[in-house]
């Protein structure tokens, strides 16, 4: 991971793997941010922000007292929370403070490995795990809870630096026999893709099984949530690893296309950390 100051960045639209629009370009100037349109995806009347950032010619400043200057569509796009973390830690084993990082520079890690629909370009290369053991990564995670200083930062931003909330997660898919895989960029045939939950340290140590208990009690008698979801100690690792919980992810509905993501930032002044899937 090599991280450089990011003052232009290109956004595209992804609603399949082999299939990229681009959206526009967000630019820093000074302290603002500023973002255009595309012409061409203008001309296409897909509205990705239809009340905040409306199709139209022409550049739009952020407000840089909401969301530090990035306009919500875009901010959806990064992490918070247990991502945030990962990232802060890792600025700052390379010599960045957190505090300098703008959010072009954190766009540019998070990258095609967004939740969404939207992607960006430059994208920061990570090293990126191919085949995982949820136990080695459950393991990591409390490594990197537990001592500031952890060496596995980087793998575990790759793995689930993108999604929003406060507790350690990771994007993986999971095979008919069980083999799982890292992440969400491309989903392989036969996988379904996961989000992955760990407990923090100040959790219950039950504290998987009960989540697990309110999604079955929130799929009565209907429920947004997807139909598959378990909990459960890793399968490999010391008898007092905690259990995770895990839910089918309703953004990825096969194995090429990519459903957007938005959130409640698009008109609120603070980050959310519930997002709904735009369909």
């Amino acid at each position: 991971m090599k991280l450089t100051r990011v003052t232009r960045l290109a956004v595209f639209y992804q609603p399949e793997e082999s299939r990229r629009i681009r959206v526009g370009r967000i630019a820093l100037a000074s302290r603002d941010l500023l973002f255009e349109y595309d012409p061409a995806f203008i001309a296409r009347k897909l509205e990705i922000s239809p009340f905040h950032l409306p199709l139209a010619p022409g550049v739009t400043v952020g407000d840089p007292a909401k969301l530090d200057g990035l306009m919500g569509v875009f901010d959806d796009s990064l992490p918070d929370g247990w991502g945030r973390l990962l990232i802060d830690r890792r600025a700052a084993q390379l010599g960045f403070s957190a505090d300098a990082l703008t959010p072009l520079d954190r766009l540019a890690l998070v990258g095609a490995r967004s939740m969404g629909a939207l992607v960006y370009e430059p994208e920061v290369e990570l090293d990126e795990p191919t085949v995982l053991e949820l136990s080695d990564l459950a393991q990591e995670v409390e490594i990197v809870l537990r001592h500031p200083k952890a060496q596995t930062l980087e793998r575990l931003i790759a793995a689930g630096g993108s999604p929003k909330g406060a507790r350690p997660k990771a994007l993986v898919q999971i095979g008919p026999d069980g083999q799982v895989l890292f992440g969400a960029r491309h989903i392989e045939p036969g996988f379904t893709a996961w989000l992955v939950k760990f407990p923090a340290p100040t959790d219950d140590a039950n504290v998987a099984s009960l989540e697990h208990a309110y999604f079955l009690m929130a799929r009565q008698p209907a429920s947004l949530f997807r139909e598959r979801s378990f909990s459960g100690p890793p399968r490999k690792g010391p008898a007092t690893s905690r259990s995770s919980v895990s839910i089918a992810r309703a953004p990825r509905e096969s194995t090429r296309t990519r459903l957007g993501v938005c959130s409640s930032s698009h008109s609120d002044t603070q980050r959310s950390t519930t997002a709904l899937s735009c369909r």
